[in-house]
């Protein structure tokens, strides 16, 4: 199977490369050029079985452009990043704007910061990350905008780590909701294709050969 993978915000192709290695196939990466290199999918409307996404990635893509019989596996995803009340969408943006602000002065730091808060520690950092696309896409989750009405109806597979440091369970209950299924990690690590890499191969593998799961 041919799949196209995305990563989420402070991340690159890379946070993929695990999981790709785990299955067979002709695979695409998008890479949103974070740290130089962007990639766009070659042709995502022929030559690709399915989407995984992780994180934010879906507010990336132009969904229009892709079929919409098109399976998507979404990783630690949300629907509404900021939740849907008003006291907890002023607390998350409280903290995006936090976020931003430390954007200004030491964009590392922020992504050092988030790295670790996600689980993902040790993941390495390239010199000279691109400042005028990350700041923009951190204020891109203040917009609220609903993941759900971006997949539309498309058949979902839905992983979440039970205890998400960085999307906790109220952003996403749209997304559970409006899955064909849904699996849970007994893990806090927002950054399952780096920590649970086989582990999720193989569960992205046996949910695409089961059509009607």
């Amino acid at each position: 199977m041919n799949l196209g993978f995305v990563h989420g915000w402070g991340g690159s192709a890379e946070i993929w490369k695990q999981v790709a290695a785990c299955i067979p196939g002709e695979h695409q990466f998008y890479d949103r050029g974070y740290f130089g290199n962007p990639q766009q999918f070659n042709d995502a409307s022929g030559d690709l079985d399915a989407l995984v996404l992780h994180s934010m990635a879906p507010l990336y893509l132009e969904f229009d452009a892709i079929p919409a019989n098109m399976p998507v596996v979404i990783v630690n995803g949300f629907d509404h990043f900021c939740g849907t009340s008003e006291g907890t969408k002023r607390a998350v943006q409280r903290t995006l704007d936090r976020m931003i602000m430390q954007c200004d002065s030491d964009v590392v730091a922020t992504l050092e910061a988030f790295h670790a808060l996600g689980g993902a520690e040790s993941i390495h950092i390239p010199e000279n990350p691109i400042f005028s696309l990350l700041k923009p896409d951190l204020q891109l989750l203040k917009a609220h905008r609903n993941t759900i009405e971006i997949l539309n109806s498309r058949r979902m597979l839905a992983i979440f780590s039970q205890k998400d440091a960085i999307a906790p369970a109220f952003s996403r209950t749209a997304l559970e909701r409006n899955a064909s299924k849904v699996i849970f990690a007994d893990t806090s690590s927002h950054f399952l294709p780096l920590t649970r890499a086989a582990w999720l191969a193989e569960i992205i593998q046996a949910w695409l050969i089961l059509p009607h799961s």
